[in-house]
């Protein structure tokens, strides 16, 4: 690549932008597959040379947020946990990926399925698609066998678990801290 286009690549991930993608320019020709390794290549240098933590920064408008950040902050404190965030609109996982932890994994849980085809584009977030049910124990039960399953988590591993539920007639917010059995 061209200097240009190396900078095109390494500035928005220095600005830790969510996506880059490749120019019609550059995505043409006889080595496509060639242009999309270098492309990653240089992504990965720039992400382990730092970047502007904009996150540290962010304006936290509402409780939601609030509790999002406090939720990140937990899991990045416990050695080896992770963020489990249930989301019918895909908010609350787009807010944790924006506020970027820097150790915690962001696992999102969505009934809709097109939240969690948007979610492919938000930083660091893997998201799945899963019934919301009523009983919160139960779905949270079945969100951790799943990531089990796919072997994105292990028996004894600390989840930092945010989302919403009903207690009665009251929707509370919550942030539950456990491990994996």
């Amino acid at each position: 690549p061209t200097r240009a286009e190396v900078t095109d690549v390494s500035h928005p991930i220095f600005e830790q932008v969510a996506a880059v993608m490749l120019s019609g320019d550059t995505s043409v020709g006889h080595y496509p597959v060639r242009c999309v390794e270098v492309l990653d290549s240089i992504a990965h240098r720039m992400e382990c040379s730092g970047n502007l933590n904009f996150a540290a920064s962010a304006i936290l408008n509402g409780d939601r947020q609030k509790a999002t950040k406090a939720a990140i902050s937990l899991a990045d404190s416990v050695e080896n946990a992770c963020l489990i965030v249930f989301t019918r609109r895909g908010l609350a996982a787009t807010q944790a990926a924006v506020l970027r932890p820097e150790r915690a994994a962001i696992f999102a849980f969505s009934n809709d399925p097109v939240v969690v085809r948007q979610l492919a584009l938000a930083r660091d977030v893997t998201a799945f698609e899963s019934p919301f049910l009523k009983d919160p124990a139960r779905m949270i039960s079945t969100a951790l066998d799943l990531l089990k399953e796919k072997g994105l988590i292990s028996s004894g591993q600390p989840v930092v678990i945010q989302g919403d539920s009903l207690q009665g007639e009251l929707l509370a917010d919550s942030i539950i801290f456990m491990r994996v059995e």
